[in-house]
């Protein structure tokens, strides 16, 4: 029916049966009330106090397993009951809206780009300038210890290679 309201692009369909596992749990919970109902004939008719002990402990516990075997049915029955149906339903023309770009949505682009260039430039020049800061001080004092170096090299080659001035 939903082919008649629109084209369906995907279906999914997943079933679980648990039709015969509530049918088995039907079958324990038979079996369980008929093994009960002997152990109570026998509590019925025991005699002495040790024998009561023992029938009331296996009582007590044949009743928990039965009232767990019939909140399980419980469970199964409830599951044989219900369906879960999921429809997800979209319009066709919303989607083709967005796939057409115009030349005024390729020139917002760009200029998002763009934006997003410099805004990364400036980032990084930021991130960087503490470091420039640290190296430009050891690097000035590198760069003036060489100067002095070389002008004082260049002053005594300078004083070495002019002829003694001659005294008259």
């Amino acid at each position: 029916q939903l082919a008649a309201i629109g084209a369906v692009a995907t279906r999914t369909e997943h079933a679980e049966d648990v039709t015969e596992q509530a049918v088995d749990i039907d079958g324990r919970l038979a079996a369980q009330q008929a093994s009960l109902d002997r152990v109570r004939a026998l509590f019925d008719r025991a005699t002495s106090v040790s024998d009561i002990v023992s029938i009331e402990s296996e009582v007590t516990k044949r009743e928990a397993d039965l009232e767990s075997l019939r909140r399980r049915h419980d469970v199964f029955a409830s599951q044989v009951a219900l369906a879960t149906v999921s429809v997800e339903v979209t319009r066709a023309d919303a989607a083709k809206a967005l796939e057409q770009p115009t030349f005024l949505s390729g020139l917002g682009a760009g200029w998002g780009a763009l934006i997003t260039s410099l805004r990364a430039v400036s980032v990084a020049i930021g991130a960087a300038l503490p470091f420039l800061g640290l190296l430009a001080v050891p690097t000035l004092v590198a760069l003036l210890w060489i100067r002095r170096r070389v002008s004082g090299s260049q002053v005594s080659e300078a004083e070495s290679a002019s002829p003694p001035s001659a005294e008259k």
